[in-house]
């Protein structure tokens, strides 16, 4: 399965890593190319026991790769994580923009059905909207579907990935 994951926070790498583990064609993209340029050297910007190895491993075996070129990047994706942060205004209201930056890209780019799953912590209503964005904005005569795998309950979530990917 080729998989995107926009974002290099710690639950990116970390879902990239196991995801690429087992066996699928995984991307990270980031903006930060010095931040990419460090994962390509094996250097992970947060820690987590393993995860080093497992970058190197599957990086080295071509499963695992980071870039900033995300059109082709998202072009084939069969799955993408929305991992990237959000902020807040200065009227204390949610700041989204990133988000639906990152939605607009995977809209312009992807040249087949998608499923996004949303790893960024949003508020409740962000997918409905994200949903509206994708049906209006939809190029290149593709469905798109989007779920949500919010950072909580990390472990168990990536434990149930990692249990749907083998059952395919």
């Amino acid at each position: 399965m080729k998989i995107v994951i926009t974002g290099t926070g710690y639950m990116e790498l970390v879902t990239g890593a196991c995801l690429s583990e087992v066996g699928n064609s995984v991307t990270i993209v980031d903006n930060d190319e010095i931040k990419l340029q460090k994962m390509k050297q094996k250097v992970s910007p947060t820690y987590e026991s393993g995860l080093v190895e497992l970058l190197k491993r599957n990086h080295d075996e071509g499963r695992l790769n980071f870039t900033v070129d995300y059109k082709n990047a998202y072009r084939d994706a069969e799955l993408v994580f929305i991992g990237v942060g959000i902020s807040e205004r200065e009227d204390d209201s949610n700041n989204l923009d990133y988000v639906f930056n990152t939605c607009k890209q995977i809209l312009e780019n992807i040249s087949k059905d998608c499923l996004v799953i949303v790893k960024s912590t949003v508020p409740l209503d962000s997918n409905n909207r994200m949903e509206e964005f994708f049906k209006e904005n939809v190029k290149n005569n593709v469905y798109v579907e989007i779920e949500s795998n919010s950072e909580f309950l990390a472990q168990e979530q990536q434990l149930l990935i990692l249990y749907m990917l083998k059952e395919q």
